[in-house]
C-alpha cells in the first residue's frame, strides 16, 4: 500500500470505464503520470476499502453542494426527493451468489442454482438538482421500503429543518411510512395501488382527506419502532389527503386512459391537486433517468471482480460518479441559462434561487434554456458523463485538490464546464418514436429495462424467424 493511497483506490473505482482491470490500471496511473502498480496490488488495496466510505462521501458532498451552490433549485421552497430501487446483474461467482442471492428458477433448489446473481440497490435522489443524497447496496431479497428507512435515517441530520417532499411509486405506500414522514416533518407524494384502503377511498371523486385508524394487528405488523411509538402518541390515527386522477395518452392513434390514486400529506395544502399529479409524473421520472445513466452511460453492471466486497465498493463508486456528473450537468446548465448579466435566457427578470421563495413556475422556466433556434435545448448528460470519465483533466484536477475547497471547485468548473456546453440535445415534440410491434432479428443485448420506450419486452415471432417487441 506504499504506492497506492486510499484516495487512489477511491478515485480508481469512481472513474473506472474500461473492460479489464489491467486496462483500468494502465489508464488511471497513466493519466496521473505515475508509475503503474500491479494487478495483484490493486486487488489487495480494493479489498481493504470499507464500502460504507462511499455513502459518507456522497452525503458529505451533498452537504457542501447544497450550502455553497448559488443556483440550487427548490420547488416552491421544497426539496423534491425521489426514492426508488433497482436490480443490478453481478458477475457469476459463488461469493456473489452467497452474499447477494438472486432469482431462483422453478427447477432450482438452493442459492447455487441462481443463474445470475443480483444485488438490490436503492437511492434517495434530488430530482431538481440531479444529486444523490444516499444510496444502499443490499442482497436481492431486501425490501425497498426497508432501504428507504435506511436512507432517511442516514440523512436525518441533513434534512432537519428543511421542507421536504418524498416522491415514491406504488410499492412504497403504507400507513407505516405515512406515520414516519409525519413524525419527521416530511411531506410525501406516493402513488397507491387500486386496492389501497379501498373502503375509505371508493367514494372519492377527486380529492378528500381520509383518516387511517391503526388497530393492534396493524401496529404489530410495523417493523419500525419509531412508527409504533408515534402511532400511540397521536391516538392511533393519521390524516392523509387522497387524490384520484385519470390521465390520457395516445397509443396506435387511439386515446387511452389510466386511473391513478395518490396519497399526499394532509399538511401539504400549498400545492394543488393538479400540481401533485404533475410533480409525480413529471419530476419523479428523473430518478428513472438516473438509473438509466448508471446502467447505460456509467456501465454500473460492468464489474472487475466476483468478490462481494469489491462488487459493493465498485457499485457505490458508480453512484459517486453519478453525483459528480450531476453537479457538472447543473453547472453547465446554469452557465447556459445565466449570462454574465445574471438573468436567465428565458426570462427578463432574475429568478429567485436558493431560497424558500423559489416558485414552481420559476423552476419550470429554468429547467431548460432557449436560444434563437427553433427548439429548446438542454445539456447532453451522456456527453457530460463520457467527458468526465475520459478527459484526464478531470481526474488530475480532483486527485490534486481533494478535498476540494470552494475556490478550487470554482476554478475546476471554470476550466471544464465550457467543454460540456458544446453538445446540446433538442427538446422537440414527438421526438420519441414508438418501439412496440417492431420486428427484431436477434435478442437485444441489454441486460436491463428502464422503461418500455427505450427497451420494451420482446417475444418470439409465432410465424417465421425473429422477435417482435410488445407493450
Amino acid at each position: 500500500m506504499r504506492k497506492i493511497t486510499l484516495q487512489d483506490v477511491l478515485l480508481f473505482m469512481i472513474f473506472r470505464h474500461l473492460n479489464t482491470l489491467n486496462q483500468e490500471i494502465s489508464a488511471f496511473f497513466g493519466d496521473l503520470n505515475r508509475e503503474r502498480v500491479s494487478r495483484q496490488a490493486m486487488f489487495k488495496a480494493m479489498l481493504k476499502v470499507n464500502p460504507a466510505v462511499f455513502r459518507v462521501l456522497i452525503r458529505a458532498f451533498y452537504v457542501q453542494y447544497v450550502t455553497t451552490y448559488e443556483y440550487y433549485r427548490l420547488y416552491d421552497g421544497y426539496y423534491l426527493l425521489a426514492v426508488d430501487g433497482s436490480h443490478f446483474d453481478l458477475p457469476s461467482s459463488d461469493d456473489a451468489r452467497k452474499t447477494f442471492g438472486g432469482q431462483i428458477n422453478k427447477k432450482g433448489q438452493d442459492i447455487h442454482d441462481v443463474p445470475t446473481p443480483q444485488a438490490r440497490t436503492s437511492m434517495l435522489y434530488d430530482v431538481l438538482n440531479h444529486v444523490v443524497l444516499d444510496c444502499v447496496v443490499q442482497p436481492y431479497d431486501v425490501s425497498e421500503t426497508d432501504m428507504l428507512y435506511q436512507h432517511l435515517e442516514a440523512c436525518r441530520d441533513i434534512l432537519r429543518g428543511k421542507k421536504v417532499i418524498i416522491l415514491a411509486d406504488r410499492y412504497y405506500g403504507s400507513g407505516e411510512l405515512f406515520l414516519y414522514c409525519k413524525k419527521m416533518g416530511y411531506s410525501f407524494v406516493i402513488r397507491g395501488k387500486v386496492n389501497f384502503y379501498k373502503e375509505l377511498t371508493k367514494d372519492i371523486e377527486r380529492s378528500k382527506v381520509i383518516t387511517l385508524s391503526f388497530n393492534d394487528a396493524w401496529i404489530k405488523r410495523m417493523r419500525n419502532e419509531t412508527c409504533k411509538q408515534y402511532a400511540a402518541e397521536i391516538g392511533y390515527q393519521c390524516d392523509v389527503r387522497v387524490i384520484k386522477n385519470t390521465f390520457s395518452y395516445m397509443f396506435e392513434n387511439k386515446e387511452e386512459s389510466s386511473d391513478g390514486i395518490y396519497y399526499v400529506s394532509s399538511e401539504l395544502t400549498s400545492i394543488t391537486d393538479k400540481e401533485v399529479v404533475k410533480i409525480y409524473h413529471g419530476r419523479r421520472w428523473k430518478i428513472e433517468t438516473g438509473y438509466f445513466n448508471l446502467k447505460s452511460h456509467l456501465e454500473a453492471e460492468n464489474l472487475n471482480s466476483g468478490i462481494a466486497s469489491i462488487i459493493e465498493c465498485e457499485t457505490y463508486a458508480k453512484y459517486v460518479a453519478l453525483v459528480l456528473g450531476g453537479v457538472i450537468f447543473n453547472e453547465a446548465t446554469a452557465k447556459a441559462e445565466h449570462p454574465s448579466s445574471g438573468k436567465t435566457a428565458s426570462s427578463n427578470e432574475p429568478p429567485p434561487v436558493n431560497s424558500s421563495e423559489t416558485s414552481a413556475s420559476s423552476v419550470g422556466r429554468r429547467s431548460h434554456f432557449r436560444s434563437q433556434n427553433k427548439y429548446t435545448y438542454k445539456i447532453n448528460m451522456k456527453n457530460v458523463l463520457d467527458t468526465m470519465r475520459l478527459d484526464p483533466f478531470v481526474l488530475r484536477s480532483i486527485s490534486r485538490a481533494l478535498p476540494l475547497s470552494n475556490q478550487e471547485l470554482l476554478d475546476f468548473q471554470e476550466r471544464f464546464i465550457p467543454g460540456c456546453l458544446l453538445e446540446k440535445v433538442a427538446i422537440r415534440e414527438g421526438r420519441h418514436i414508438r418501439r412496440w410491434n417492431r420486428w427484431k432479428g436477434s435478442l437485444p443485448r441489454r441486460k436491463f429495462r428502464v422503461d418500455g420506450r427505450r427497451n420494451p419486452p420482446i417475444d418470439r415471432c409465432k410465424t417465421g424467424n425473429g422477435y417482435v417487441t410488445r407493450k
